[in-house]
């Protein structure tokens, strides 16, 4: 058994350790990626899919492109489950969104 999730890939490149310019084109890197998952080309990526070894796959992909940062944002089967898993060089930083709601405020009725 799995978990479903929708995977959407952004590219950056890094300099000095930092992400810089704007994002790159990752339909190349999509492509390339994919050939280390389960899926057939062009399956991976804004479909929703169980990649069982997203984050062993995307570290030994980012650490042959040690110059370029790798962003994986996930959107989970369950409400609210919603991250993002940053690679670079081999390594990765994992974040969950921070989901929050303003207090009760009577002057916001409308």
């Amino acid at each position: 058994m799995g978990y479903y999730t929708q995977h959407t890939l952004q590219v950056r490149k890094m300099k000095d350790g930092k992400p810089v310019g704007n994002e790159m084109d990752s339909e190349r890197h999509e492509r390339a990626i994919e050939s280390y998952s389960e899926y057939p080309q062009g399956y991976l990526w804004g479909d929703v899919q169980k990649w069982y070894d997203c984050d062993r796959d995307m570290k030994h992909y980012s650490a042959k492109h040690p110059d370029t940062l790798f962003i994986v944002t996930g959107h989970g089967e369950e409400e609210g489950d919603i991250w993002k898993a940053y690679y670079h060089n081999g390594k990765m930083q994992y974040e969950r969104a921070k989901i929050s709601f303003s207090r009760f405020n009577s002057s916001k009725l409308t």
